[in-house]
Order: C-alpha cells, then structure tokens, then sequence
C-alpha cells in the first residue's frame, strides 16, 4: 500500500476519512532527490499527487504538510 493508493481507496468507498488520514499522519514519508539529470521521487510526491488531482482536499494536504514538515529529509523547493 502506497499514500496514493490510500487516497484512491478513500475515493473509490474502501475507505473512510477518518482511516486513510490515520494511515497518512502516520506514514514514514520520503521526499524525492535529484541524482544528476534525473528525479528520484519519494512517497510525499504521492501525497502532492493526491492533492493535484483532487483526491484529497486542501486542509487534508495542509494537515499532512505540517507534519512532513517535521520529517529528516524534508526540503522546501
């Protein structure tokens, strides 16, 4: 099971809210890195996913953000 999965079994039915965002704040994320000419992506870029294709709403996105924030790894582009 990936974030982006979660978020797409929320939408499908499987499951509720409350069980995708306890699974979300608690997820060990990665952040993706650049290794020379290519992006190596990480598991918040499926939380970023989720939210640019709706699948999640802004205070859900907002709420995830504050805690990756506070994550080893965590960079601000």
């Amino acid at each position: 099971m990936t974030p982006y999965e979660l978020g797409l079994r929320r939408c499908v039915g499987q499951l509720s809210t409350e069980e995708m965002m306890a699974q979300l704040r608690t997820w060990p994320y990665t952040f993706g890195e650049f290794h020379e000419d290519v992006y190596d992506g990480g598991t918040w870029d499926e939380v970023i996913r989720l939210r640019l294709g709706r699948f999640i709403s802004m205070e859900e996105y907002a709420e995830l953000r504050a805690i990756a924030e506070q994550m080893p790894g965590w960079t601000r582009f």
